[in-house]
């Protein structure tokens, strides 16, 4: 492997630099992702062993005329989403979106009504409207990339092709306590368990944990290359959590998806919490961000170490408590003593603050 994570000023970027030499030849490039950098690695490595020239430009193939889905499908298979521990999953939502649609229909035809269509026949199952989102943001990305490829040749535009996805109430955003960690835990196998203490104090996301290898780990820090949003992040560990990760990888006891999701779904039934159906494997994901937020965590370091590129999603996460709602009026209840004492002692009311100078007003968000 000669890929390496950029770096400015000693800083890392979130991209990724090919170095590789053969003999005097020596080829250096950066990229916007781990996928993109891999794929250059194995095309110049491919040109050398051939003969070929590596700084011709890249040429995506002629688009064959009238391309298909089915042809489309086996044409992105091996490149869209490769690596990533989404996969299946993506995949899975556009092989529902194939067979829906059909196979023969063309790229160039498909247009907003297939996405509306797919869209209300997958909520029709009884999917959520998150998951249905999903489906969308699947099909949206395999049709982006083959217009980026040539292959679609009619432009995605509001008026040819949109991609209406659900709004999505707040709902209730479901974490642990510290005494359902405690319950659940029990109730699962050892190794099901330790990944469950894992996942709460690094919020990370399940595929991120349970497709983990040894040389992301550094010290105490977990590197992930592959992630949801293709942007890499570095996630700090306890010793205690840094032992429990590496313990599941070097003995292969990782639980698989199969294993983990069994696990949970009985021990919820033991818990009661069987009608409770947000308390799933990604609670784990919440109860760090709630717990980060109830040790009084900057919501743009949260933002930061759960890989969000946008604050409004950290802020989903970053709710306030009722601990922290009466943690707030006992404050206000303490800055109003000390003003009034400061008054009765000086003998004459205390003057409201100065607004700031040079016409310029403070900004204060208040929630009505």
């Amino acid at each position: 492997m000669a890929i390496y994570p950029d770096k400015k000023n000693g800083e890392l970027t979130g991209r990724f630099r090919v170095e590789l030499q053969r003999g005097k030849d020596r080829y250096r490039k950066r990229h916007d992702s781990f996928q993109e950098a891999q794929a250059d690695e194995e095309r110049v490595q491919v040109l050398w062993a051939t003969g070929g020239d590596i700084h011709a430009p890249v040429v995506s193939p002629a688009a064959p005329e009238g391309m298909t889905l089915r042809r489309a499908v086996k044409l992105a298979q091996s490149i869209l989403w490769k690596d990533m521990p989404s996969a299946p999953t993506s995949w899975a939502h556009i092989r529902d979106f194939l067979e829906f649609t059909g196979e023969d229909t063309l790229l160039d035809d498909i247009g907003t009504q297939h996405i509306r269509d797919f869209r209300d026949h997958v909520a029709s199952l009884g999917r959520s409207k998150a998951t249905v989102n999903r489906y969308v943001a699947h099909v949206r990305k395999f049709m982006i990339w083959h217009l980026e490829e040539g292959n679609r040749t009619v432009p995605i535009t509001k008026q040819t092709l949109k991609f209406d996805i659900n709004r999505e109430t707040a709902g209730r955003l479901r974490w642990l306590s510290y005494a359902e960690e405690e319950t659940i835990v029990s109730l699962v196998p050892a190794n099901v368990g330790k990944l469950i203490r894992v996942a709460i104090a690094t919020g990370c996301r399940r595929d991120e944990l349970i497709t983990a290898k040894l040389d992301q780990i550094e010290g105490n820090l977990l590197h992930l290359w592959v992630t949801k949003n293709d942007a890499y992040r570095a996630v700090p560990m306890s010793p205690e959590t840094t032992a429990m990760l590496r313990e599941l990888i070097e003995t292969r006891t990782m639980p698989s998806r199969r294993v983990l999701r069994r696990s949970w779904e009985r021990a919820r039934i033991k818990m009661g919490l069987q009608d409770d159906h947000e308390f799933v494997f990604h609670s784990c994901r919440h109860t760090c961000a709630t717990r980060m937020v109830d040790a009084g965590v900057d919501v743009l370091k949260i933002q930061k170490w759960l890989g969000h590129k946008r604050i409004e999603t950290t802020q989903r996460y970053a709710h306030v408590t009722g601990a922290g709602l009466v943690e707030a009026l006992a404050l206000v209840g303490e800055r109003k003593a000390q003003v009034t004492q400061k008054a009765s002692n000086s003998g004459s009311p205390t003057p409201p603050p100065h607004a700031p100078h040079g016409g310029e007003m403070m900004q204060i968000d208040l929630a009505a």
